[in-house]
């Protein structure tokens, strides 16, 4: 049986990035419900038994922690298939071992400001380092240097100018209106977030992606206000974050690039 090891070896192998991606997927899992309690000092989640978070708890389905929203199970579900599945699709994708950790660290990032953005309306600046350095060493490794700078200038201008131009009208709106804005629709967060994503897509790149993200919202949020208006559930302050989509856009982009 010479040649066992060799039949066996791609198995091994699949297994080992079957792990990494579960890996992967339990620490975004973790700190997507961590970083918002350290960081932005949010107290939403009980503990059942009165006892600290627990990491393991995040490597199956099990339903410790019980939230506002009662989709959480799914989400560690989900977050975990996704993270095995992208593993062993770069490594199907024979990339080499430094562009594998490369891709696999911009989901953790880009999976972490996703489902932050989608449960707390929130783009931590201090994570927002992170993707600024994946952002110039990706964007470096695809683009070239100057479309990565270029790319990453555009997408801090031009979403800054609609971040900017958006609240002005928003508070004359809600002037009009006498009504109360508690949140506005885009925030600066959304506007690093283009920027580092600039950098990820290059120029002209970026243009794609910007565009894209904007169909993307404009189609979701149609349907979520239709539905608000036929359930008589619609309210002035009805806003969604912008980061997922951006997000998104930008995931298609490199898949598709």
């Amino acid at each position: 049986m010479p040649d066992l090891p060799i039949r066996i070896y791609p198995h091994v192998v699949n297994i080992v990035f079957v792990f990494l991606g579960w890996g992967t997927g339990i620490i975004v899992n973790y700190l997507a419900d961590v970083l918002p309690i350290i960081w932005g000092h949010f107290n939403r989640m009980k503990i059942e038994n009165g006892s600290p978070l627990d990491f393991f708890d995040y490597s199956f389905c099990r339903r410790q922690i019980t939230k506002p929203d009662k989709f959480h199970s799914v989400r560690i579900c989900a977050v975990n298939v996704l993270y095995v599945s992208a593993s062993l699709w770069l490594w199907y994708n024979r990339l080499p071992p430094i562009d594998y950790a490369l891709f696999l660290l911009l989901l953790f990032f880009l999976g972490l400001v996703f489902i932050i953005d989608m449960e707390h309306r929130l783009i931590f600046h201090k994570l927002s380092i992170l993707g600024f350095i994946l952002g110039l060493i990706i964007g470096i490794k695809l683009n070239g240097l100057i479309s990565t700078l270029v790319g990453g200038l555009f997408g801090f201008i031009f979403v800054l100018i609609i971040f900017l131009f958006g609240g002005l009208v928003m508070k004359q709106v809600a002037r009009l209106r006498e009504v109360t804005i508690y949140k506005d629709a885009l925030g600066f967060g959304d506007v690093l977030l283009s920027c580092i994503l600039g950098l990820i897509l290059g120029w002209p790149t970026i243009l794609s992606g910007l565009l894209l993200a904007a169909i993307l919202a404009g189609i979701t949020s149609s349907v979520i206000l239709m539905i608000k208006l036929i359930n008589k559930d619609y309210h002035p302050n009805l806003t969604m974050p912008y980061g997922p989509f951006l997000v998104t856009s930008a995931i298609a982009l490199i898949l598709t690039g």
